[in-house]
């Protein structure tokens, strides 16, 4: 018995063994169980924060892009103000080369003043033309009076001497040079 005692201690001792072993390496088991478990949390973990960050980083490229088209309509509005403001500094400039309101309606009514004082003075001097017309025709009917009273007084004198042929010639050729008046 001793020797199946001893066989069974043995065995026993041996089992023991095995079961410490079986134990360590369940323990062990159960340890790389809870590490790879833990690990699998932590992957999932990590994948969920990689697919906040990759969303969190897609809303931001969505933001920057729609900042960028507003910066973009912010970019051509300020060209067309700035375009404006060119056009309205040149058109100011224009405005600044002719003279003010008051300066222009002043420099009209001077205008307007010396084309009175001209039309005054064209109507003083057409009236003095006028006259001077009336007294030339005047002189001109004393003139043509005074021709027509010597040629009928050279008339009356010719008569009286008698008249010839060569009086009549001479009174013939004085009346051809002797301007006609109107």
């Amino acid at each position: 018995m001793l020797a199946a005692f001893k066989t069974t201690q043995v065995e026993e001792g041996a089992v023991s063994t095995q079961a410490t072993a079986i134990l360590k390496e369940l323990d062990t088991l159960e340890i790389f169980i809870q590490k790879q478990a833990l690990i699998a949390d932590l992957c999932v973990k990590e994948q969920k924060e990689y697919e906040e960050q990759c969303q969190a980083i897609e809303d931001q490229i969505a933001e920057t892009r729609q900042k960028m088209k507003e910066a973009e309509v912010a970019l051509a509005e300020a060209r067309i103000v700035r375009k404006n403001k060119q056009e309205y500094d040149a058109l100011g400039k224009k405005v600044e080369e002719f003279p003010s309101r008051p300066e222009t309606t002043r420099k009209l009514e001077e205008v307007n003043d010396e084309l009175e004082r001209l039309q005054q003075r064209q109507q003083l001097l057409e009236d003095k033309l006028s006259e001077r017309r009336q007294r030339l025709y005047e002189l001109e009917q004393i003139i043509s009076n005074v021709h027509q009273y010597l040629r009928e007084d050279d008339d009356q004198l010719f008569d009286v001497s008698g008249d010839s042929e060569e009086d009549s010639k001479v009174k013939d050729d004085r009346e051809e040079n002797t301007p006609m008046e109107d």
